[in-house]
């Protein structure tokens, strides 16, 4: 009886540090690529932002690196928000600086009502 060859499954991902990972395969790091596409200038209004928001997504699209380079925006960004206060910069992830932020807040929101309700 012989056995179907299963795909193999690629640990590359799993088998390097995030920050090398995305140094490896980030759109935002290949050569020739410019820093200042993934820190422009914040938007004023409403519609500015949607763009912004938009312009995020379409230079991260496609990234190898999008869900580590997310991670740890997030991972970095946390003591930021939450301790001291202060506001996301640039494209990460595929995501505006405010929505990072509102994923912190969120994240943290939902945290300290799970430790109330377990708490009491």
């Amino acid at each position: 009886m012989t056995r179907k060859n299963r795909p193999a499954l690629s640990l590359a991902p799993r088998l390097h540090a995030p920050a090398d990972w995305i140094a490896a395969k980030g759109l935002c790091t290949r050569p020739g690529a410019d820093p200042d596409r993934w820190f422009p200038e914040e938007p004023i209004g409403k519609n500015q932002r949607l763009d912004y928001e938009q312009e995020a997504k379409a230079r991260c699209f496609g990234c190898k690196a999008k869900v580590e380079c997310l991670e740890v925006a997030l991972i970095e960004e946390t003591p930021l928000v939450i301790e001291k206060g202060l506001k996301p910069y640039g494209i990460r992830g595929g995501l505006a600086p405010w929505a990072r932020a509102n994923v912190i807040i969120k994240d943290a929101i939902d945290f300290a009502s799970e430790n109330e309700e377990a708490a009491a």
